[in-house]
């Protein structure tokens, strides 16, 4: 796996982990429905095997259904297709739902931690006088990660990191206030339904 110094870690990358995403909320249609992006961008990023959507350049899969999650929409973000959007869909009582969206964005040398501060102001730039609700590694996920949550008493932005090696992958969701603890076990819930297995395998062979 390469190193990059930490400076060039936290300058030259800072692009690419913060200030290149979008900083509207989720709701304002950040990421491209599947229907209206253009076919050759997700073309050349993803491909299709079934109802699964892979990421070329990671090997990460995104099923259309994750227990009663859904996909989406998707979205590339870099010409060469190594910086990638995929959102969900996470059902929840009383006709709420919340929003996932996982972003896929190379970061060699870049830890979770760092990753999600670099990205912390985005999220709360979404919300009108945001206090914290929790930010520490969420315990259920076994790899390398660092989660926060924030609320205005009306809604619930969150953002969860993680790294493989040199992906960097960032969760960003945004849910009810009153749906506060059901929101947050059924997102844990989908995050362990994912197979990570391409980017654990992919940063292993990186470390050899």
């Amino acid at each position: 796996m390469r190193h990059l110094p930490a400076f060039r870690t936290l300058a030259a990358l800072c692009s690419a982990a913060g200030a290149m995403a979008p900083v509207a909320p989720l709701q304002a249609d950040t990421v491209q429905p599947v229907d209206r992006a253009p076919a050759s961008t997700l073309a050349g990023a993803f491909d299709r095997r079934g109802d699964l959507l892979v990421h070329r350049a990671s090997g990460m899969t995104f099923p259309a259904e994750v227990g009663n999650v859904r996909r989406v929409s998707e979205r590339v973000f870099s010409d060469a297709g190594d910086y990638v959007g995929v959102r969900y869909r996470v059902p929840l009582s009383n006709r709420a739902s919340a929003l996932v969206q996982i972003g896929m964005v190379e970061l060699p040398g870049m830890a979770a931690r760092e990753h999600y501060f670099s990205r912390r102001a985005i999220v709360l730039n979404r919300l009108a006088r945001p206090r914290p609700l929790t930010e520490a590694p969420l315990d259920e996920l076994d790899f390398d990660n660092f989660y926060g949550r924030f609320t205005n008493g009306r809604e619930v932005e969150g953002l969860i990191t993680a790294q493989f090696g040199d992906w960097g992958v960032r969760a960003e969701t945004e849910y009810p206030a009153d749906r506060e603890a059901e929101a947050h076990k059924a997102i844990t819930a989908f995050l362990l339904g994912l197979d990570w297995r391409p980017l654990r395998e992919g940063a292993a062979a990186g470390e050899r």
